[in-house]
């Protein structure tokens, strides 16, 4: 089977899992991971580049807000030209619906 076989499959094994979790229990578990990511992370800010969840994926966002008001960095990918590029997001809200329809900082962000 081709990779890309391979992750279309894992894609859709993963939705199947997903669809038979209560809305109870997926918010449960997608609190108990955040806060694991926040301990790997530490609590010296740093910078990080991450990504604004789409409607099937992790909500990290409350993680995102957390991380800039304790002072960290945040880079966020935007599509400029038909590349990936990485610019600063001062906040999680407010954000424009890029190429792709996924919130992206500003073309005036500073880059990564």
């Amino acid at each position: 089977m081709h990779l890309s076989e391979q992750k279309s499959a894992l894609r859709e094994s993963i939705k199947i899992r997903m669809d038979r979790i209560s809305k109870k229990d997926r918010d449960a578990e997608e609190r108990s991971l955040l806060k694991r990511i926040k301990v790997l992370l530490g609590n010296e800010p740093k910078t990080i580049a991450a990504f604004v969840p789409l409607t099937d994926e992790v909500d990290i966002r409350p993680l995102l807000t957390e991380l800039l008001a304790a002072g960290w960095k945040l880079f966020l990918p935007r599509f400029e030209g038909g590349k990936l590029a990485f610019r600063q997001a001062e906040k999680i809200t407010g954000l424009t619906p890029g190429q792709f329809g996924i919130p992206e900082p500003s073309l005036s962000s500073p880059l990564l």
